[in-house]
């Protein structure tokens, strides 16, 4: 797989019906900022997941200094205990 892209990944999933983990989503085409289950044209749409993007360590803090990071605020909303 170190030749896939992360869209290679995703439609491979959304073709086969791949179960993922919950706290991904779903698997959605996004374009111009709106999101479609399916689509039936080349509208130049993204496959993309409507939760999490990346996860890697659930606890890590690495990276948490770079602007933008909400990573333990999402893990309130997600794992609470």
């Amino acid at each position: 797989m170190s030749f896939w892209t992360e869209q290679d990944v995703l439609a491979y999933i959304k073709a086969y019906n791949v179960p993922i983990a919950s706290v991904y989503g779903e698997v959605v085409y996004r374009h111009n900022g709106a999101e479609y289950a399916d689509t039936l044209c080349d509208c130049g749409g993204k496959l993309c997941t409507t939760g999490c993007q990346r996860t890697g360590c659930i606890f890590c803090a690495f990276g948490t200094g770079v602007q933008g990071d909400d990573r333990f605020v999402r893990l309130k909303h997600t794992h609470p205990r």
